[in-house]
């Protein structure tokens, strides 16, 4: 009984810790929006809370992919990172349109001493996920057989930054990186 409840008390401690840390980073998100990319992505606001469940801020698992760039554990709806390679923070937010709901994923990169912002794919109806990915090699869904195209058929992609993942929890997943030559993102479908 007592190995019980020591355990309990363990658990409810880890989740008021996380709690604590998420609310940290979720004031970081809401700060940068309303300071700065709102006003870059006119017609769009943050999901309404009640369309994301809880999970993401209890679950350690790498399966759920909530980290973002600096490694602590965020919300799905957002992630942050050094995606082009500038030494400075860039964030990703998936918005919901002001007019008919229609969500699309944002990705504001630092551009000398302000941000850009670029639109990079909507109208997607799934409960979509984001995260920040290491650089490293990593293999496309092509790689294992799957027929969904990447940039060129590649059966694998670099990461030279950090890169953005977009995926539907235990269903598809994409990669956006940042390519130099190009000053653009490439997406890579990593599953279906």
């Amino acid at each position: 009984m007592f190995r019980h409840r020591a355990f309990l008390i363990v658990a409810a401690a880890t989740v008021l810790a996380t709690g604590c840390s998420v609310g940290n980073q979720e004031r970081k998100y809401r700060l940068f929006f309303g300071q700065t990319a709102q006003a870059l992505a006119p017609g769009y606001s943050l999901p309404p809370e009640s369309r994301y469940g809880p999970l993401w801020a209890l679950v350690e698992s790498s399966g759920w992919h909530t980290r973002d760039g600096s490694g602590r554990t965020k919300a799905e709806m957002w992630t942050s990172g050094d995606f082009n390679g500038d030494a400075k923070d860039d964030f990703v937010y998936i918005l919901v349109a002001n007019t008919d709901g229609e969500r699309a994923l944002y990705a504001f990169l630092s551009a000398g001493e302000g941000y850009e912002a670029e639109r990079m794919t909507d109208g997607f109806g799934e409960h979509m996920g984001l995260a920040t990915r290491s650089p490293g090699s990593y293999a496309t869904a092509a790689a294992r057989g799957v027929g969904i195209e990447s940039p060129d058929n590649a059966l694998s992609f670099e990461a030279v930054y950090q890169a953005i993942d977009f995926f539907q929890f235990e269903g598809a997943a994409s990669s956006f990186v940042w390519n130099d030559g190009t000053q653009s993102f490439h997406r890579y479908w990593t599953s279906d």
